[in-house]
């Protein structure tokens, strides 16, 4: 081994494939090593901070992998941040553990230590991962909803418009969430909440409910359809974009990309709407929900999760017959 002792520190939210490369470096180089991680102190200022994963599940998460390597726990203790410094201006290390955006903050507590009279650490750099899109995967970006942990950006999947295969159609006739009852339940303080459709538009503006924003087509069931969108004073959009049936437009997918942060706003869109549920649930942060009629059956809430994302991913990328 390089060094006897070393340290690393980091929030480890979402353990992605980055930090798995820097976990695994630091156990190539080192025979032991404490594992600094952020608690709720130093979180509150990071992106979507309310997404990440309590301090338990994290930690657990880098055991787990760990052992996965097969590094015995006897190598490593993992430690509470409440500042960046952690332990490395009272204890004796070997190396510091950081990537190419966190060596500024190698450097300044090497020059706390060189002030207590401690020696410097030396500093490796761990690279970047990189995700499909060429960018830097980030627990920012995973909990935005945009990549997974494996650095898959979902918005590849809409380089083309996309016309869905007959065996795609017939697995969206069942609910991709929970068919809910307007009248009894209440709508969950989700990240962002987002309508597609008339009916449940004008389901949520007769009961005051609150969204973020909405897509309609002023249609339902392939028939004309109005209603007053004024009724809860938002905006409507009418954009112009065409969708047709069966289909993700190219043009519908890069409005909505451009669109994730809006406000009292219904969008609407000439064609047909019913589909935008798909790349909605893909790029929506997460935590967030959509809500949609199901003909038949209701509304449905669909609550996005990492894994909800991995299934409408797998559902495009295998039309099936």
């Amino acid at each position: 081994m390089k060094y006897l002792r070393s340290v690393v520190g980091g929030t480890f939210d979402h353990l992605h494939e980055g930090h798995k490369d820097l976990l695994t470096m630091c156990f190539d180089y080192s025979k032991y090593v404490d594992i600094g991680l952020t608690t709720q102190a130093m979180i509150e200022d990071k992106k979507y901070a309310s997404l990440i994963l309590p301090y338990e599940t994290r930690k657990n998460e880098i055991i787990a992998f760990l052992r996965e390597l097969g590094i015995q726990e006897d190598r490593f203790q993992i430690v509470p941040l409440i500042n960046m410094y952690g332990n490395t201006l009272e204890q004796e290390f070997d190396a510091i553990f950081v990537t190419e955006h966190t060596v500024p903050g190698a450097e300044l507590i090497n020059t706390e230590r060189l002030k207590k009279g401690m020696p410097e650490l030396v500093i490796e750099v761990c690279a970047l991962r990189k995700d499909s899109l060429g960018e830097i995967l980030c627990s920012s970006r995973i909990r935005e909803g945009l990549v997974n942990r494996n650095g898959f950006a979902y918005e590849v999947l809409f380089r083309n418009t996309m016309k869905l295969s007959e065996n795609q159609k017939n697995i969206l006739k069942e609910p991709l969430g929970t068919v809910m009852n307007l009248d009894t339940e209440t709508i969950s303080c989700a990240k962002k909440r987002v309508i597609v459709g008339d009916v449940t538009l004008e389901e949520f503006l007769k009961r005051k409910l609150d969204f973020d924003f909405a897509y309609i087509d002023r249609r339902s069931l392939r028939a004309e359809y109005q209603i007053d969108t004024t009724l809860g004073e938002k905006t409507t959009i009418n954009t112009e974009i065409l969708n047709e049936p069966g289909e993700i437009s190219k043009q519908v997918f890069d409005f909505i990309h451009t669109q994730l942060e809006a406000e009292n706003t219904v969008f609407e869109i000439k064609g047909e709407e019913d589909l935008l549920v798909l790349p909605l649930l893909l790029l929506l942060p997460l935590e967030s929900s959509i809500f949609y009629g199901q003909p038949g059956k209701g509304v449905v809430s669909v609550q996005i999760t990492e894994e909800k994302k991995e299934w409408v991913r797998s559902l495009l990328e295998n039309p099936g017959t």
